[in-house]
């Protein structure tokens, strides 16, 4: 199901306590399945009684939204289809063909459904993924937004965009959208055909990475707090001593490190400072499944 595009601004993300890498458990308990989650068409003339060819064609109502531009002009019709089948796929194969209604797919979500054993698991899992997940060529004015139990890579409506939420108790889902016909023609998935050879594993690999901040910067960072705090403490005028002062200074390095493997790693300015996590431990399949597969394959490692 298709949710809406954030527009408030950044929230604070829950204060979990997790490690930099996932736990050996967590690592065998991942199991994912792909699908296409989304597909959009822009249809440029839809002709009259567009909106009963579509019910007739697809064999359910499609919500179709007008598209108006600035001076409220019509511009043709969106016609998201949620949660798509193969037939849908060549209903939308036939409709580009048709070179009267000036269609093009402008909107494709590719979502991976992570499936883990218990409740604690699937809260570790999404924990990490907010964590340590970048959207690579995210604009830099760009930022996180969580709206309730879900978070966005980007706010407003960017050309793409990463997503996660839980979509059941053990069931954690990753989308990454494709939001406007240039960025789907940029991802090879401007045709029906190629959405059905599309590799998610490929696509989620090349826009997006995982990384947390190096050993190297922690320490940096560490120590740079630490003599900021003296340096503060002896340019005081008074010179007395207090064992609560002192056990305070004491404890700045293990708390630094605390706050510092908690941070976002797509909200750290890009430098040496970060490393590459690996992400194979996920198990992407290299192909999706269509709504109307039988069962829900999911992918396991060997």
């Amino acid at each position: 199901m298709t949710r809406s595009e954030p527009s408030t601004g950044a929230a604070r993300r829950p204060n979990r306590k997790a490690s930099e890498r996932p736990s050996e458990g967590l690592e065998a308990a991942v199991q994912a399945a792909a699908s296409i989650d989304t597909i959009e068409l822009s249809v440029r003339r839809p002709p009259h009684g567009f909106g009963s060819f579509l019910r007739e064609a697809f064999g359910r109502r499609i919500e179709v939204k007008e598209i108006r531009d600035r001076t409220d002009h019509f511009r043709g019709m969106r016609v998201p289809v949620n949660r798509p089948t193969r037939a849908d796929a060549e209903v939308a194969a036939r409709i580009l063909s048709d070179k009267r209604l000036g269609a093009l797919i402008s909107r494709v979500d590719i979502a991976v459904d992570f499936r883990a054993e218990s409740d604690g698991e699937a809260a570790d899992l999404i924990d990490w993924l907010d964590r340590h997940l970048v959207l690579k060529w995210r604009p830099a004015k760009s930022q996180k937004v969580r709206v309730g139990e879900t978070t966005y890579w980007t706010d407003k409506r960017r050309a793409r965009n990463l997503v996660t939420y839980r979509k059941s108790d053990r069931i954690v889902r990753l989308e990454l959208r494709f939001q406007n016909a240039r960025s789907v023609r940029g991802a090879g998935l401007d045709e029906p055909e190629k959405l059905t050879t599309a590799s998610p594993s490929e696509l989620i690999a090349h826009n997006v990475k995982a990384e947390r901040m190096t050993e190297r910067r922690i320490r940096k960072v560490t120590r740079d707090v630490y003599q900021a705090e003296l340096k503060r403490h002896r340019r005081r005028k008074s010179r007395s001593h207090h064992a609560v002062a002192d056990q305070y200074r004491s404890r700045i390095p293990n708390r630094v490190r605390s706050i510092l493997g908690r941070a976002d790693a797509q909200s750290i300015k890009r430098g040496s400072g970060m490393e590459t996590v690996g992400t194979d431990w996920l198990g992407i399949p290299d192909h999706v499944t269509w709504s109307d597969d039988a069962g829900i394959e999911l992918k396991t490692k060997s």
